[in-house]
């Protein structure tokens, strides 16, 4: 399709494109993929899914309309609808909780997956609201791939497998004013975060020196206050080097996953890492959390990055849910490729 017959079609958004019917069922049978390896079982993944099996299907066979109603995707997605609720209000409910919350999270893991299977648009759901007593239609449409900031975007070969940035995770409430758009390291921000390590640091020493003191200033050591003080200055050490290791990580491995405090409790395997801004030579780099996944190619099943642990110290796997133990994969953040180690 031409630049110049794409603008005169295109009657939605400045970045929404009205496609071809081939590329369109591409993007729909990538939508459908995505799902199946991606989704979730809830009503909202359900409908998306049930679009895009219509979508092929009326491609297919030739029909000249993309666009349905809440009524067909119901249908197609095997969804029943109570008695007493309309099937619009029925879809409207999922279709928001989809458009306001979840594809803003996922995004990016979507383009990501576009791209891996080599198109040049990713599928975005639309929908175009009831007027005049008509229901509201939802369908399709193409968006062409922005340009990517992954530096190596060949086809896997051989053993590789390629991840994609899954999805942008919940933050913990006390997290979002900071890192909501990413936690750039410049100004006042990057003071804050040194702020942290340093100050932390200090503060711990101090802490521990002071128990140490107390503790060698006693007149008579009995066996349970030794024994106490003991294992209180040993805890408390434990507990900062906890709260101190993803700063030294983040600072030497550039990713490393994420501190529990820092995101929401619904969420799991999340990746801190700092990225540069492709468009500077020079730039402090932006801390952001993201969750990397991939589909094992042995068993078809979700790849998820964790810590290698002791067998693969100092390093960040993918392992497969369904054989974590078996089917295990390097990870690479620059290319977002990984190769098989187990």
């Amino acid at each position: 399709m031409t630049v110049s017959k794409i603008k005169e079609i295109n009657d939605l958004h400045n970045d929404e494109l009205l496609a071809e019917p081939t590329e369109l069922v591409e993007s729909a049978r990538c939508l459908e993929k995505y799902i199946e390896r991606h989704g979730e079982q809830n009503l909202s993944f359900y409908a998306l899914r049930g679009l895009a099996i219509l979508t092929i299907e009326r491609i297919e066979q030739g029909r000249p309309t993309t666009k349905f109603t809440a009524q067909n995707i119901l249908a197609a997605a095997e969804i029943s609808t109570p008695e007493g609720k309309a099937a619009g209000t029925l879809l409207s409910q999922a279709w928001n909780k989809l458009i306001d919350n979840i594809l803003p999270k996922r995004k990016k893991g979507i383009q990501d997956f576009a791209r891996n299977l080599g198109l040049n648009c990713y599928p975005w759901p639309v929908k175009d609201k009831s007027d005049g007593g008509l229901p509201s239609k939802y369908y399709l449409i193409d968006r062409p791939l922005p340009e990517s900031d992954i530096q190596t975007i060949e086809p896997v070969v051989g053993d590789q497998i390629a991840y994609i940035r899954e999805l942008t995770p919940e933050l913990a409430w006390w997290a979002k004013p900071l890192i909501r758009n990413g936690y750039r390291l410049e100004g006042w921000r990057r003071w804050l975060f040194l702020t942290y390590g340093v100050g932390f640091i200090l503060l711990c020493g101090i802490l521990i020196m002071f128990s140490l003191g107390l503790l060698w200033s006693e007149p008579t050591w009995s066996l349970r206050g030794l024994s106490s003080s003991i294992i209180f200055t040993g805890l408390f050490a434990y507990a900062s080097w906890m709260l101190l290791r993803p700063f030294f990580r983040l600072l030497e491995w550039r990713i490393t996953m994420a501190p529990t405090a820092l995101i929401a409790l619904s969420e799991f395997n999340v990746q801190m890492e700092i990225v540069r801004d492709s468009q500077f030579n020079v730039s402090p780099g932006t801390i952001r959390l993201v969750r990397y996944a991939s589909t094992c190619p042995q068993c078809k099943a979700k790849i998820e990055v964790e810590e290698g642990g002791k067998e693969f110290a100092n390093r960040l796997v993918g392992r497969c849910r369904e054989n974590p133990g078996e089917h295990i994969y390097s990870f690479d953040r620059f290319t977002c490729k990984g190769r098989t180690l187990r």
